[in-house]
């Protein structure tokens, strides 16, 4: 990056020159007429090529300049490689997209800063939760109402609400308040006027709530607040692990099979303090023989989904839960050890009394019965198989000795895909949720391994 006499930088690039002065973006090229984009306090603006460029390609651009809204930097980076291509005078190497992108990101934080400043810090503030800007953040209506830039910059929920708001919040607040989603700028003006209340169960703010979004932890990650919604939270909770906890909870599908369940264990979860958290990862930690800590999220993930494939009802702390899961989990494990040994004609090492393992009532699937298929084509590649069958999916928990057959009804009813894995001579489990998220990848006895790392990665990818 060369710096320039005016207080620019010019960085080159494939033979590409990236001019920056200011609010002002020049994208040179020897062959190639320059494309300047400048910024506007809501906008990236593209001007158009010269007169004399225009009348060697008619047609080529817009006479007038093109405007895109800030938050469309797909968009605005489409346009300005067509224009390179508009307006090459011979064949250069093509612009690769990310550093055209990474270049327009520069210009946008630089150019709000001197016509935007407000903007420039209530984009700081969302970029530093997610990828991108949500569109009601590059409206002047959202800056004319000082309250909402005003809560997003002091609190992050309020950043995080309108991060979500479009995706997952808005519709929902709409159908609880008995109005149409219309998607009007107007119309998300008065939901983030509203922001508490798109985290409450009924449209509302109330105590609880209200206390636990001022002091949200920085740690509890901003795609889980959402689940906030679906309940009603009995005390604040201003720790993370605890409503990381409750969070994660909330969000796992599988929980809706037994409400009475569900509801139980989630009032455990927000009764735990920080060390009842550290402590429950800290026992499946021994009784997994997994390397896990209560501060990763992928471990905090795992030790909530453990809890949730426990399908009995349970009231006491979350130490006493945590006991009986593992406990139901060993019996499911001596049963697959009964088997195995029974299938082999040897006498099983267990007395008779052992647990074999049951689905409740509800959760009853034939063996016979086919899962769900996903809505896009299996995956064709070595060393995965689709479980495609109740019995299938049976013979993988004996094999796999864990707890999948209880997962039977959910992929029958095509709300979770099940997947064996081969790697390197190693053997994994991997379960696709029906939004095409890795939900859990575990090697046997919920171990973890390189199979398990390799299918959650390669699944990952397919079910994108």
């Amino acid at each position: 990056m060369t710096p320039l006499h005016d207080g620019g930088r010019h960085v080159s690039l494939l033979g590409y020159h990236f001019v920056a002065r200011g609010p002002e973006l020049r994208i040179e090229h020897e062959f190639v007429e320059p494309v300047v984009v400048r910024m506007e306090p809501f906008a990236f603006r593209v001007e158009p090529p010269s007169r004399e460029r225009a009348a060697l390609r008619p047609g080529a651009e817009p006479d007038g300049p093109t405007r895109f809204a800030l938050c469309e930097t797909d968009e605005t980076t489409e346009h300005i490689l067509q224009a390179i291509a508009a307006r090459r005078r011979r064949p250069i190497p093509t612009l690769p997209r990310p550093i055209l992108q990474g270049h327009l990101l520069a210009a946008r934080r630089r150019g709000l800063c001197a016509l935007n400043p407000r903007a420039a810090h209530v984009q700081d503030a969302l970029l530093a939760i997610g990828p991108h800007l949500p569109r009601l953040a590059c409206q002047p209506g959202f800056y004319a109402d000082p309250f909402l830039s005003r809560d997003v910059l002091r609190y992050r929920a309020a950043a995080c609400a309108l991060l979500a708001l479009e995706e997952d919040l808005y519709a929902p607040w709409c159908a609880r308040r008995g109005q149409p989603p219309t998607g009007e700028v107007a119309s998300l003006l008065e939901a983030m006027r509203q922001w508490r209340g798109l985290f409450s169960f009924n449209g509302h703010p109330y105590r609880s709530l209200n206390r636990t979004l001022m002091n949200l932890p920085a740690s509890v990650p901003a795609r889980l607040l959402p689940y906030l919604r679906g309940f009603e939270l009995e005390r604040p909770l201003t720790e993370a692990l605890p409503l990381t906890a409750v969070l994660l909870h909330a969000s796992d599908d599988r929980a809706a099979r037994l409400a009475e369940v569900a509801t139980g264990q989630r009032k455990i979860l927000e009764r735990a303090s920080e060390s009842d958290v550290v402590s429950a990862v800290a026992a499946l930690a021994t009784f997994t023989g997994r390397d896990l800590e209560a501060t990763r999220v992928e471990d905090l993930a795992f030790t909530v989904r453990f809890l949730v494939d426990y399908p009995r009802p349970f009231r006491g702390g979350l130490g006493g839960l945590v006991h009986r899961a593992i406990r139901w989990h060993e019996e499911i494990r001596a049963g697959h050890r009964a088997r195995r040994h029974a299938a082999a004609g040897a006498r099983p090492p267990l007395p008779a009394r052992v647990a074999i393992e049951r689905a409740p009532p509800a959760l009853a699937a034939s063996a016979l019965q086919c899962t769900a298929r996903p809505p896009i084509d299996l995956p064709q590649m070595d060393g995965i198989e689709f479980l495609a069958t109740v019995d299938r999916i049976r013979m993988e928990a004996v094999q796999m000795d864990n707890c999948i057959a209880s997962y039977a009804n959910l992929a029958v009813a095509g709300e979770c895909y099940l997947f064996h894995v081969h790697h390197r001579g190693e053997d994994a489990c991997v379960e696709i949720s029906r939004r095409g998220e890795v939900r859990q990848a575990e090697g046997p006895a919920n171990s973890n391994n390189r199979a398990a790392h390799w299918g959650a990665r390669t699944l990952g990818e397919w079910a994108r």
